[in-house]
């Protein structure tokens, strides 16, 4: 994530009450060398949400450093665990782009919102090719992101203009 979207992602958190929030699941966002290779990430997101109180479940496919839960979240088993946890809230950014069916995952998550929590999803709009391990060059517009997520009620949607990528 670039930082642009660090910093409109932590000014659209900071509006949200910290119980409409927590717990709040951050889907794919577990693996401890994003701290390294993102650190504003953490800095400018996850440390204001953890000083306000809020509970932030990190999310991956897999076990690993950082990671507080792991699976598959086309797997109705592991969905199903989920919604033992009573997330509240859910935190997926970009991750849509990087699975084969993001439809899936997204009915998966509107699933885990609860009735007054949240659902912040971004995706790249304009961005180059970056296997992690795939890109499918899921590029939405807002609104066909919105599409994604029927049940929910939109609270706000926007295109952010972020950093170029050469430093």
């Amino acid at each position: 994530m670039l930082r642009a979207k660090a910093a409109w992602l932590a000014r659209e958190l900071e509006r949200v009450p910290v119980d409409d929030l927590s717990p709040l699941l951050s889907v794919g966002s577990g693996h401890s060398e994003l701290t390294t290779d993102q650190p504003w990430i953490h800095g400018v997101v996850y440390e204001p949400l953890e000083r306000r109180g809020v509970r932030v479940l990190h999310h991956e496919l897999e076990p690993a450093p950082g990671v507080d839960v792991a699976g598959d979240l086309t797997d109705p088993a592991f969905a199903e665990s989920l919604g033992r946890i009573e997330v509240r809230s859910v935190l997926c950014c970009n991750v849509l782009e990087h699975l084969s069916n993001a439809a899936r995952v997204a009915s998966t998550l509107e699933q885990l919102v609860a009735p007054d929590g949240y659902a912040v999803v971004t995706v790249p709009r304009r961005y180059p090719y970056h296997p992690g391990p795939i890109d499918t060059m899921f590029r939405p517009s807002p609104g066909a992101l919105r599409a994604l997520f029927p049940a929910l009620a939109e609270q706000r949607a926007e295109e952010i203009r972020c950093e170029s990528l050469v430093a």
